[in-house]
């Protein structure tokens, strides 16, 4: 029975190591779970910031046309206002002109002020 004796520790062998490569396999794929479990988490988190930055996002895009369009009100405005700037530029230029004008037309006809005081 030396035969069996040697067949049955070869088998018990075999049992012990298939018993621990199982339990290898076990304890592997516990942690593969745990793992793909923990990236789940961590990929519903990132969906939640990429939500979030998405709706932020959009909200400054609105924000974004209605300041344009604001901006596009106020440049307008800023236009007719640079145009009537430039108008009563023009005008005081003219009148500052005519003025001039006026104040040597009257030297060369030989108008004067008295000379005398007069007294109030």
């Amino acid at each position: 029975f030396g035969g069996s004796a040697a067949s049955n520790e070869r088998m018990q062998m075999h049992r012990n190591l298939q018993e621990s490569l199982i339990d290898d396999l076990s304890q592997l794929a516990s942690g593969l779970k745990n793992n793909s479990l923990a990236v789940e988490e961590h990929l519903k988190k990132r969906a939640a910031v990429l939500d979030e930055a998405d709706r932020g996002l959009s909200r400054s895009a609105n924000a974004m046309s209605k300041n344009a369009a604001l901006a596009g009100k106020v440049e307008s405005k800023s236009r007719s206002m640079t145009c009537y700037t430039l108008l009563v530029l023009c005008a005081v230029m003219s009148i500052f002109m005519a003025i001039a004008v006026f104040i040597k037309l009257t030297s060369i006809a030989g108008y004067r002020a008295p000379s005398g005081r007069t007294e109030l």
